[in-house]
């Protein structure tokens, strides 16, 4: 099942590419994935 996440589609692009960018970047990656856990209030499992 999937769910839209119209915040989540708006960043999908930028995510993608800190994902395949080097480990240093991956922070980075990290606190946008919170950062939209938080605006939205979305519970995920890691």
């Amino acid at each position: 099942m999937a769910i839209p996440v119209p915040e989540l589609d708006v960043v999908a692009d930028d995510l993608v590419m800190l994902y395949r960018t080097r480990q240093e970047n991956r922070p980075a990656l990290r606190a946008v994935i919170e950062y939209l856990k938080q605006s939205n209030d979305v519970s995920v499992q890691e």
